[in-house]
């Protein structure tokens, strides 16, 4: 944080640190497979779309995670 001088950054540098960071699926490739997903370097994107997403606040709950990472594969949770 000490690098940066603008404060915008250095308030998100610390939002990351704080409280990002500890942000983790409450979903794995399992569930999604178990819904139909093949295993491939797809499930693993759809993995870390979902985590981007959750850390942006748009989804908050096991069934949104879910709902989100099907998306790709055309599957309902």
């Amino acid at each position: 944080m000490a690098a940066f001088n603008d404060p915008v950054q250095r308030e998100k540098i610390k939002l990351f640190v704080t409280t990002l960071r500890h942000t983790t699926l409450l979903i794995r490739g399992r569930d999604l497979m178990a819904k139909g997903a093949p295993a491939g370097p797809e499930l693993k994107e759809a993995l870390e779309k979902t985590l981007l997403a959750k850390m942006d606040g748009v989804i908050a709950s096991r069934e949104e995670e879910l709902a989100f990472a099907l998306r790709p594969f055309n599957l309902k949770p």
